[in-house]
């Protein structure tokens, strides 16, 4: 069995904008601002019903050391649901 180390504090529900618009939310970047450099030693991202936002949130979430897992949603009722999901389960942030 793999042991997998979690830091001692964890932001559970952080919802950030990868898009970088105005209207989208704060930035990953300026959330690590807003806390400080040692604030926190990981951090949950929650994603929203959208297809693209899932998926860009899973590769961030994958190149980002700080992200220690990635809630995201997906369509339960579409008729691929199981390649769906598989394909997210092959992200180690999935959750």
């Amino acid at each position: 069995m793999t042991t997998r180390s979690v830091p001692s504090t964890v932001d559970a529900h952080v919802r950030v904008s990868l898009n970088n618009t105005e209207t989208a939310g704060q930035s990953w970047d300026d959330y690590r601002a807003a806390l400080g450099p040692d604030a926190v030693g990981g951090a949950v991202l929650v994603g929203s019903p959208d297809a693209a936002e899932t998926q860009a949130l899973l590769e961030f979430a994958t190149k980002t050391d700080e992200v220690v897992a990635a809630a995201v949603w997906e369509d339960v009722t579409a008729y691929d649901v199981g390649e769906r999901l598989d394909s997210l389960m092959a992200s180690p942030k999935f959750r």
